[in-house]
């Protein structure tokens, strides 16, 4: 094991000060140190948009990427 890397890792986890990254660095480390599926991880209402994502997904009720990036171009003005 590459202890370098490790203190590597800690020093830059500390160096976070958002609590919302922090919050999303904590869950995809549980992720890999447990190996559980990180569907898990997810509430209850996380779980049913993605569920409700999917079947969208499956019924063909989706939209080109090219109009996604249009649509969502705009959120990085706001």
């Amino acid at each position: 094991m590459d202890l370098d890397t490790k203190e590597r890792i800690h020093q830059l986890v500390n160096e976070i000060t958002d609590e919302d990254v922090l919050l999303q660095v904590m869950e995809d480390v549980m992720f890999y140190a447990q190996k559980k599926d990180p569907v898990l991880l997810l509430d209850t209402k996380q779980q049913d948009e993605l569920k409700q994502a999917i079947e969208e997904g499956e019924r063909g009720d989706v939209i080109a990427l090219s109009a996604f990036q249009k649509a969502t171009s705009r959120w990085k003005d706001r």
